[in-house]
C-alpha cells in the first residue's frame, strides 16, 4: 500500500491550468501548501523537486496592487446614511427589513467614522464593547482583543 505523500507527482499540468485560472500568488501559495502536505503525509519521501519549483514561482509571484479597493471615508459614510434614511422611509416593506436595512446602514457608516478590525467590529456588544457614555457611544476594547496589534 502506498503513502498518501507519494502519490504526490510531477505537477506540471497542474500548474499550467492554475496559471490560466488565478494570480501568481494564488499559484505559489498551492504549490507551497501542496508540498507541505506531502511533507507532512510522507516525511521520508524527497521533495526538494517540488521545493524548486515553489522557488522558481516565487520569483515569478506579482501581487496585485489593492489601491483600486480603497474606499474614501466620506463615501462609507454617505452610502451608511442613505441607507438608514431608506430604511427610516420604506413604509411598504416588511416589519424585518427597514431593521436590518438600518443596520447595515449604520454599520457601513460606523465603519467609516471608525475604522477598526473586522475581528473587534464583529464582536461589539451593546453594553460591553459599544458603551453609552454622557451623550456619546464608546468603542473599548479590552487589550485582550488587540493582542498582536501595535498602535500607531
Amino acid at each position: 500500500m502506498t503513502q498518501a505523500g507519494a502519490q504526490v507527482s510531477p505537477v506540471g499540468e497542474f500548474i499550467a491550468e492554475l496559471q490560466q485560472r488565478v494570480s501568481s500568488v494564488t499559484v505559489h501559495g498551492s504549490i507551497y501548501k501542496l508540498r507541505r502536505i506531502a511533507e507532512l503525509l510522507a516525511p521520508d519521501r524527497d521533495t526538494t523537486w517540488l521545493k524548486d519549483i515553489e522557488q522558481d514561482l516565487s520569483f515569478e509571484m506579482r501581487p496585485r496592487p489593492k489601491k483600486d479597493r480603497l474606499i474614501l471615508t466620506e463615501v462609507l459614510v454617505e452610502a451608511g446614511l442613505s441607507l438608514m434614511t431608506e430604511a427610516e422611509n420604506a413604509g411598504h416593506w416588511s416589519p424585518l427589513r427597514p431593521a436590518r436595512q438600518y443596520r447595515n446602514g449604520l454599520m457601513v457608516a460606523l465603519l467609516g467614522c471608525c475604522p477598526i478590525r473586522l475581528k473587534n467590529f464583529a464582536a461589539l456588544e451593546l453594553n460591553r464593547t459599544f458603551r453609552h457614555v454622557g451623550k456619546s457611544w464608546w468603542i473599548c476594547l479590552p487589550a485582550s482583543d488587540n493582542e498582536g496589534t501595535s498602535a500607531g
